[in-house]
């Protein structure tokens, strides 16, 4: 069921998808968000960590619950070649709805009590962020009982999905670096750092099937290549980024030492006097929702939007540091869908090639159907009041 249309939450997203800002540059969205929390009468913070803002409303006794979004945007070429901010993961779609839910909560504050923290992170994107909030006392008013959160994907706006247990991978991300002494491509000698990159990278595409079980999922994907110079000349120095993910700490150790190895390895059988340098540039723990509180919020969703609406996500891949926030306190991350109905009842064969079908998050022809923004601002606002311990009817959920 999708709900009415949420004007004041619609026009703050597309607000937000016409100013998308790179990951540690949000200070525009920064801005923004912090103005519309101002004029609810939140008290908010900023620069926390960044660009971040975190905003709380006091309203009595009771919980404590922390609604959580993310404020960056993705990167991609232009058609021009120009690097240029866009958001193609949804952070637009997840700010304007915790705002949307700000607002609301704000305006029905007579009905419920307790305390709502809103944290907007910079830099999900490249998993630093909630470290910065962190280290930038980013609960310095108080740490929430729960924390809350959703994410979009290519199911059909108007559905959210809710998984118990874990929902989303850990993830490491290391850069490789290869040094040579470099010189003119006619000099004699030379070994080219170019040749053992490629080698490294052709090696790395065997590390998942060798250091994983067939049962265990695991990602190793490599990007960010880095050998600018001209071909008449041999580099000094060439690198590249690789991506772990797994399910757990230790699959990412064993990923992270067998990358090591490969490296080590295709260096030394390349000649080269200088060992590769491997640093960890940024990582995240899984994503992993508690139960208990998987069932409350996934019954307030229920009763909110319906039974048919509420639909049940398996594990993915993807990577967050949501858990860098969270850790200490309960927490619950959903799905939140975000796409066309009549796009999606279009697509055919099962789930998984459904979804594969629809351009997904960090994609660039990836789009967003504003109708989740009723959803997704309904959504936040109903778990709040489900952890506040306030009864759900809709004149709390105001549009």
């Amino acid at each position: 069921m999708i709900p009415p249309i949420n004007r004041w939450a619609r026009r703050a997203f597309d607000w937000l998808h016409e100013h998308p800002e790179l990951s540690g540059a949000e200070e525009r969205t920064a801005s923004y968000a912090a103005e519309r929390l101002v004029q609810d009468g939140w008290t908010v913070r900023t620069g926390v960590g960044g660009h971040g803002v975190v905003a709380q409303l006091r309203n009595g006794s009771g919980e404590h619950v922390g609604l959580r979004t993310e404020l960056d945007a993705l990167a991609h070429r232009s058609e021009a070649g120009a690097l240029v901010a866009r958001h193609s993961c949804g952070h637009d779609l997840h700010l304007a709805c915790v705002l949307g839910a700000a607002h609301d909560l704000a305006a029905a504050r007579s009905k419920w009590s307790g305390t709502v923290t809103v944290v907007a992170q910079p830099a999900e994107e490249t998993l630093v962020g909630a470290a910065a909030m962190i280290a930038d006392d980013v609960f310095s008013k108080g740490v929430p009982d729960v924390l809350l959160a959703q994410h979009c994907a290519p199911l059909p706006a108007g559905y959210l999905a809710h998984c118990p247990g874990p929902v989303f991978a850990g993830g490491r991300v290391l850069r490789v670096s290869v040094r040579a002494a470099g010189g003119h491509a006619a000099g004699a000698g030379h070994i080219s750092p170019v040749v053992t990159l490629a080698a490294m990278i052709g090696r790395l595409q065997d590390v998942v099937a060798g250091e994983t079980g067939p049962a265990e999922p695991a990602v190793l994907n490599v990007g960010a290549l880095d050998a600018p110079e001209p071909p008449g000349v041999v580099p000094s120095r060439v690198g590249f980024e690789v991506s772990l993910r797994a399910m757990n700490s230790h699959g990412l150790d064993r990923l992270e030492h067998a990358v090591r190895r490969v490296v080590r390895a295709e260096a030394d059988a390349s000649g080269h006097c200088t060992a590769p340098d491997v640093e960890v540039v940024a990582s995240s723990s899984p994503v992993v929702n508690e139960t208990a509180l998987t069932a409350t919020v996934a019954a307030a969703h229920r009763g909110a939007l319906g039974d048919r609406s509420v639909l049940r996500w398996v594990p993915s891949m993807a990577t967050e540091d949501f858990p860098e926030l969270a850790a200490g306190t309960r927490s619950h991350y959903w799905i939140l869908g975000c796409a066309d109905p009549v796009q999606w009842a279009s697509a055919t064969g099962d789930l998984a090639s459904r979804l594969a079908s629809i351009p997904g998050n960090h994609s660039p022809d990836f789009v967003v159907d504003p109708r989740a923004v009723d959803v997704g601002v309904e959504a936040m606002t109903s778990a709040a009041l489900a952890v506040l311990g306030a009864d759900v009817d809709e004149s709390l959920l105001v549009s």
